[in-house]
């Protein structure tokens, strides 16, 4: 009888969203350009031919990682913040999910996104493209948020959207710079509490204007 062919590629108990969620955190406290395929393999348990039968690459693999992350961590401080039926009380929401996801006692902190970005220049073609595209749609997203305030009468005449959502963004990637960073949580969250009251402000026609 002649020997079998050994099988190449995943085994069969592989979790392919387990892997992703193990692999992101790979990546957000290392960065990129300092995980290997082999410390990849050994933190997935694949053998390197295992995993390019998966992912094809470590780029690819990585691009997978920042996708699924923009749909499950990554998205729901600003979920809450759009599920909120008024703008102070959305905010109140914003900084509460931000603080709770990114300022955490262990690794790793701050946003995946946010440390992406911070090693841009060092990141494959397809990943940067990734990532300018999720900053658009976030922006987007803020803005309509911004714009859905205006309308109820929750931000003074003057007060120009775009910019008070970019403000927003702005506060929220400050936060998680710092967070990455190991600022600690109390300290982070009387930041926040100051934010909110100058977004607050703003809103009010305090401070910004178009």
């Amino acid at each position: 009888m002649e020997p079998q062919p050994r099988r190449r590629g995943r085994p069969r108990a592989f979790d392919a969203d387990a892997a992703l969620e193990r692999a992101t955190r790979l990546f957000w406290i290392r960065g990129f350009s300092a995980t290997s395929v082999a410390e990849l393999g050994a933190e997935l348990g694949l053998s390197p031919p295992s995993m390019y039968a998966a992912w094809q690459s470590k780029e690819a693999l990585f691009c997978q990682c920042l996708n699924r992350y923009s749909e499950t961590e990554g998205a729901r401080p600003l979920d809450a913040l759009r599920a909120a039926r008024s703008l102070t009380s959305g905010l109140s929401e914003f900084f509460k999910r931000l603080l709770k996801e990114y300022a955490t006692d262990t690794e790793p902190r701050g946003c995946f996104l946010v440390a992406a970005m911070a090693e841009a220049s060092a990141l494959p073609v397809e990943a940067r493209k990734i990532i300018d595209r999720l900053r658009v749609q976030r922006e987007a997203e803020l803005e309509q948020v911004a714009r859905a305030a205006k309308g109820r009468g929750e931000l003074a005449a003057g007060v120009d959207p775009k910019l008070y959502a970019a403000l927003i963004a702005s506060f929220g990637i400050a936060l998680n710079i710092k967070a990455r960073a190991g600022v600690p949580r109390r300290e982070l969250a009387r930041e926040a509490k100051l934010l909110h009251a100058i977004l607050l402000a703003v809103a009010g026609g305090a401070i910004l204007r178009a």
